[in-house]
């Protein structure tokens, strides 16, 4: 244009656009007017990734890209790509079981059990006993024992079972 004696001024005005809009569009490089074709050798090298490693995310795919390959890149738009052509990693959520096993001991009439403590353990030759300690000396006994199995238990079968300790 300065060859032939024109500014920048009087070809935008003829053109009828703004010189912002020359200066900006008049320099970007091909890939910067394209963002497809950015996206396109980024897809080629996450896809490379994701081969070597099938169960990274985007997040750590972004960090390789990041720190090991050099490139100044967003997350955002790792995500983007990896979205758009199915490349996301899925993620299993394991769900607790809230349920009991077995049901623990059950009142069947008033002031049954006044427990402030209760413990379970394991008797191999009963299985699961509960162990319910009272605050008070209810019913003539210290403690109470209750098998979810419905086998009778007494304090002499749990003393049978435990073992003493040794003297010194």
């Amino acid at each position: 244009m300065r060859i032939l004696g024109y500014t920048v001024k009087d070809a935008c005005c003829a053109l009828e656009i703004s010189r912002s809009g020359y200066y900006g569009w008049g320099f970007k490089r091909e890939a910067e007017r394209d963002p497809g074709a950015r996206d396109q050798d980024l897809l080629e090298r996450i896809k490379t990734l994701k081969t070597e490693h099938p169960f990274w995310g985007y997040r750590r795919v972004r960090a390789w890209l990041v720190h090991r390959d050099g490139l100044g890149i967003n997350e955002k738009r790792v995500r983007r790509v990896m979205k758009e052509n199915a490349l996301m990693a899925t993620q299993t959520v394991h769900k607790a079981k809230r349920t009991p096993q077995r049901s623990k001991p059950k009142a069947e009439r008033p002031r049954q059990y006044w427990g402030i403590d209760m413990t379970k353990f394991m008797i191999p030759a009963l299985g699961w006993i509960y162990l319910v300690i009272p605050p008070i000396k209810a019913d003539n006994k210290l403690f109470h024992m209750y098998n979810p199995s419905g086998s009778d238990i007494s304090s002499q079968t749990l003393m049978c079972s435990l073992p003493r300790p040794q003297s010194c």
